[in-house]
């Protein structure tokens, strides 16, 4: 007859393999950025104050939805690559 222990420590070690390869699998898909940003994110991502962007709302886009304002990451990227004139 087996000793319980030992089948215990040998499915201990199979679960701890299998953990290591779902861990290894799971950090080669980088995280998917989210797309739309609050006004701190966006301040940070354009590396500018909140203050800042509160005074350049007018040329940078952005949507406004109740007292909030959301900022889309692609038109962010636009804006800073096509500058406020061509966006």
């Amino acid at each position: 007859m087996e000793n319980p222990f030992e089948v215990l420590a040998q499915r201990m070690d199979r679960i701890e393999e299998l953990l290591v390869k779902l861990t290894d699998k799971l950090n080669e898909f980088p995280p998917k950025e989210k797309r739309y940003m609050g006004t701190r994110e966006a301040a940070e991502w354009l590396r500018i104050s909140t203050s800042s962007l509160y005074s350049q709302l007018k040329s940078i886009p952005h949507t406004k939805r109740g007292k909030r304002l959301y900022f889309d990451r692609d038109e962010l990227a636009s804006y800073v690559k096509n500058g406020p004139a061509n966006h």
